[in-house]
């Protein structure tokens, strides 16, 4: 009842000359915000409502119902902070350490007729230094059909860290001791809190899928005990099978990870010439003799539900609960989209929410998904033309309080009609990384190698803000940039990134073999030349001196509920030398009661941003 009087209140008011110019602002920047305002006319109506509940929403907060100078300055706060950040920057001049460069066909000392594809999977510190290792996944493809070459497997290439060199190296012996496999396209590193062994569990996947013989491969499983450097492996299952996916949380408490693999159906039984197969997927558990054990999934699901399988999957643990969330894989009679399961005992997947992918993805898949601090992101693709996976859709989901609220206004989707092949903007891994504040979102696509770039968005009051890259500029001298992973190195997280370069000509086209690794300083994404070009004074003598002026302005006109001394103190001490906006959920966060910033929240906002000079802050500490 409430909000029909208070939307029917606003649109009476809107026949106001003054409030309709309020609501044509707010329908402009909701707008170019991507949340549909509809027409900007000056009346508000249902869709200019919704509009700014929805962009309330995505901030973590809730509109009022009444809209005025508040809502407009907090609708031009995020325009602002969008704006700020659209300055391009190029990669290549903010490299802060050459890394290395490395020949795989060297390290591998394969000489055959073919080539070799690459990817980095995995940042991990397997030798127990302090610092992340590398670990990248091999496969061998045909020179004419670019598919894997059938038969045909090649070993990982892990590059270690060296601290005296400050580069990375690639050990000999270890490389020697490490299996050949087919297509290790999963890989999640953790260590034994008990026998401080490095894990390494790997998906071997086998053939893409796309010809024959397609039975899969098997899973592995490295220990590596950096004590006395040695490095052993074995066969958790022995079982053939298609890890689409891999989600790998800790759940039964013992300080291994457990894994759940996820197979999608492309294994063909006559295929396996009488070797075991499954098409399955399955939890691996830890036991106390650090062995894995397998134990089937249980889902519970509808009638219609039965071909049900997914592409893509993550897990988290939220208030000592674990969650699992999973990318459907297209399949006829099901709507695509994500499904949240809870663990139950006995290993049970219990749904807690579906989250649908808009019809744009036709035949929608999955091809990654991350979360951070309750915050969910994955990405689609559409895979209705010949199964080929084109487009980018990326979905932004909230968890608050057992909820998952779903806003994805703030990322550029590519549409699958705009994308030709396979060579486009999806994301192959996503990556955030919390640095200063800020959390980075990192999507590593599959552009067209020539111009192919990561894409950065920084999360701003619950929005994710694109950082324009400079696609004109080459990362480095004869690379082609492929991918970045958030790293520990030198107790500072960084950004490694991994560049193709030695350039090799093919019947098909131009292949790379030989790789630059680069570090980047996270913080400088944030430091382009329209960045920071603001600045807040939050020394303690400078809110303090700001407080003074807001608390006369209190006294002179007669207003009660002004912050308290030791209120003052608390503020100043959290906020001193943070020079990011802050917004009123920020500022309640840093010390100032919720309902004193419900009451004076125009007035606070401004004390904690103000852009001038303390001076001129004093002139005028409350705009009308």
């Amino acid at each position: 009842m409430f909000r029909i009087l208070s939307l029917c209140t606003l649109i009476f008011l809107s026949n106001t000359p003054a409030f309709s110019d309020t609501v044509s602002k707010a329908q402009k920047m909701l707008n170019q915000l991507g949340y549909n305002a509809g027409t900007v006319d000056g009346a508000y109506g249902n869709k200019t409502h919704t509009a700014l509940e929805a962009f309330y929403a995505a901030i973590g907060s809730s509109y009022d119902g009444n809209l005025d100078a508040n809502e407009l300055d907090d609708l031009d706060k995020a325009i602002s902070q969008r704006a700020n950040l659209e300055e391009p920057i190029s990669l290549s001049t903010i490299y802060d350490l050459n890394a290395g460069n490395f020949d795989f066909r060297t390290i591998l000392d394969f000489d055959e007729d073919s080539f070799l594809d690459f990817e980095l999977y995995e940042t991990f510190d397997v030798d127990a230094d302090g610092n992340d290792d590398l670990i990248f996944g091999i496969n061998v493809k045909d020179i004419k059909t670019e598919l894997h070459r059938e038969n045909t497997m090649a070993k990982p290439v892990v590059l270690f860290w060296n601290q005296n060199i400050k580069q990375y190296v690639w050990d000999e012996e270890f490389q020697e001791q490490l299996p050949s496999l087919y297509y290790p396209r999963r890989v999640k590193g953790y260590r034994d809190p008990t026998s401080k062994k490095s894990y390494l569990f790997i998906t071997n996947t086998g053939l893409d899928g796309t010809h024959a013989s397609n039975c899969g491969a098997k899973n592995v499983l490295l220990m590596y005990d950096p004590s006395n450097k040695k490095l052993d492996y074995t066969i958790p299952v022995d079982l053939n099978d298609y890890s689409h996916g891999l989600a790998s949380i800790d759940m039964n408490n013992d300080g291994l990870l457990d894994h759940l693999v996820l197979n999608s159906p492309y294994i063909k039984g006559r295929e396996c010439n009488n070797e075991k197969f499954t098409n399955q997927s399955y939890f691996l558990i830890s036991t106390p003799d650090g062995e894995y054990e397998i134990e089937p999934v249980k889902l519970q699901l509808a009638a219609s539900e039965i071909n049900l399988h997914y592409d893509a999957a993550h897990a988290f643990i939220e208030d000592g609960k674990a969650f699992f969330v999973m990318g459907r894989g297209y399949e006829q009679s099901t709507e695509g989209g994500i499904d949240v399961y809870s663990l139950n005992d006995e290993f049970t997947l219990q749904r807690t929410a579906f989250i649908p992918v808009p019809k744009i993805m036709q035949k929608a898949s999955y091809s990654d998904i991350s979360s951070i601090n309750g915050i969910l992101l994955a990405n689609a693709v559409d895979t209705s033309q010949n199964w080929m996976w084109r487009g980018r859709y990326i979905q932004f989901i909230n968890m608050k309080d057992g909820n998952f609220i779903w806003n994805d206004k703030n990322f550029v989707q590519k549409k699958p009609a705009a994308q030709p092949n396979e060579k486009v903007d999806w994301c192959t891994s996503i990556n955030f990384i919390e640095i200063d504040d800020s959390i980075i979102f990192v999507c590593n696509t599959r552009t067209d190698i020539y111009s192919g770039r990561p894409m950065f968005s920084v999360l701003r009051n619950g929005i994710f803000v694109p950082i324009t890259i400079n696609s004109n500029i080459k990362p480095q001298i004869g690379a082609r940039h492929r991918g970045l992973r958030p790293i520990v190195n030198q107790n500072t997280v960084k950004l490694v990134s991994w560049d193709y370069t030695g350039d090799r000509t093919l019947p098909s086209g131009m292949v790379w073999e030989k790789i630059a690794i680069n570090h980047i300083d996270p913080l400088q994404l944030l430091v382009t030349p329209k960045y920071r070009t603001t600045t807040y004074d939050r020394t303690e003598s400078g809110l303090e001196l700001r407080f003074q002026c807001l608390s006369k302005y209190f006294e002179e006109n007669n207003l009660d509920d002004f912050p308290s001394e030791q209120v003052i103190d608390r503020l100043a001490s959290n906020l001193e030398g943070n020079d990011f906006y802050r917004s009123h959920r920020q500022i309640v966060k840093a010390g100032i009661p919720k309902d004193l910033m419900d009451k004076h929240k125009k007035a606070l906002v401004r004390l904690i941003n103000y852009e001038g000079s303390n001076e001129d802050y004093c002139k005028k500490p409350v705009v009308e």
